[in-house]
């Protein structure tokens, strides 16, 4: 018996000796692997607009094994596959988590805002524009920083008195033509056209495009949004200017008192949103101008180029006619279509 227990402890002590010698090997050439596991960048820097692909170099793993997230999603989302989308000027860093270790890889994002004045809009990609009615106001400059952090314009329909306007806000008409926005007219009180005298109109639409004109410089034509989008021939004649309405109507006049006005602008956005179309909001309201910082991210997740109402038709390939009415521009399938042709 005693030589029984005697053989059992040696053969303990032994097979005790041998792990010692292999774990530590196994160990460090656990640790070696893990070392060698990175992200194929530490540092990118992206355009708005821009996507990015990151993946975990020496690491073998299925799509769930990781955990993809960023530490700013305003700025740059993940997908989870590590799709960056960069979406706003800023800094964030987006993490990779395997699962499995629980080991973290992190890559500093850098999102730029375009070069507007070297910006080019792709005629064959998704574009909408975006615009405005009823300012400028104390809200339209916060608004153009907002349109510029993401790289983005839209059409600026003014009006010289409807509230403060332009008649208190003139030096904003010139911030945002300087800005590579687009400077429209909404007449000066913002009456309905169609219950007008000729001679009011005249007035109206005449008289608010000359006073634009003293702010921005002669010899432009402003295209017209009437008020409530109301218009007959002899709004036409007399304004002899492209007349532009809308395909998206965001509705953020009806639910700005609302608490949750961003949301149900967003509803209504989504659900009108098309390629060609021309997105209606109102730089008098907070409300809208802070819903545009939801907005504008998710139309550029959809892939949509934002731009003024003049940029989508002229990228398009479309003149705008005096005298016509527009509520949207053709899409890219037409225009690949034409221009095969």
């Amino acid at each position: 018996m005693k030589k029984q227990i005697i053989k059992a402890l040696s053969f303990i002590t032994v097979f005790a000796l041998c792990v010692s010698m292999f774990i530590p090997f196994g160990y460090s050439e656990a640790k070696a692997a893990e070392k060698k596991v990175k992200l194929n960048k530490k540092k990118i820097t992206l355009t708005t607009g821009d996507w990015k692909k990151l993946k975990l170099k020496n690491l073998d793993y299925e799509i769930d094994d990781i955990e993809w997230s960023t530490t700013d999603k305003a700025v740059a989302k993940v997908s989870r596959k590590g799709w960056v989308v960069a979406l706003v000027k800023g800094e964030c860093t987006i993490k990779a988590k395997v699962k499995a270790t629980g080991k973290t890889y992190k890559c500093k994002v850098t999102v730029n805002a375009p070069d507007m004045s070297k910006r080019v809009i792709d005629p064959e990609k998704p574009i909408i524009a975006l615009s405005f009615d009823d300012g400028p106001g104390p809200n339209t400059s916060a608004l153009l920083e907002t349109l510029a952090s993401y790289g983005a314009t839209a059409t600026f329909f003014m009006c010289y008195a409807n509230g403060s306007g332009f008649r208190v806000y003139s030096d904003v008409v010139r911030e945002v033509y300087n800005s590579g926005n687009e400077v429209a007219n909404h007449t000066q009180n913002h009456p309905q056209l169609t219950k007008c005298s000729s001679a009011k109109i005249d007035e109206e639409v005449n008289g608010n495009a000359e006073k634009l004109a003293d702010l921005v410089g002669k010899g432009q034509r402003f295209l017209l949004r009437p008020p409530y989008g109301s218009f007959n021939d002899t709004v036409k004649q007399i304004a002899n200017v492209p007349i532009i309405i809308w395909s998206v109507d965001s509705l953020d006049w009806k639910y700005k008192k609302e608490s949750n006005c961003t949301e149900l602008i967003m509803k209504e956005v989504k659900a009108q949103a098309r390629d060609g179309g021309i997105i209606l909001m109102h730089d008098i309201h907070k409300t809208s101008c802070e819903a545009v910082k939801t907005v504008l991210p998710w139309l550029i997740q959809q892939g949509y180029q934002v731009c003024s109402v003049s940029e989508m038709f002229e990228a398009r390939g479309v003149e705008l006619e005096n005298g016509v009415s527009y509520s949207k521009c053709i899409t890219a399938a037409e225009y690949k279509a034409n221009k095969a042709k």
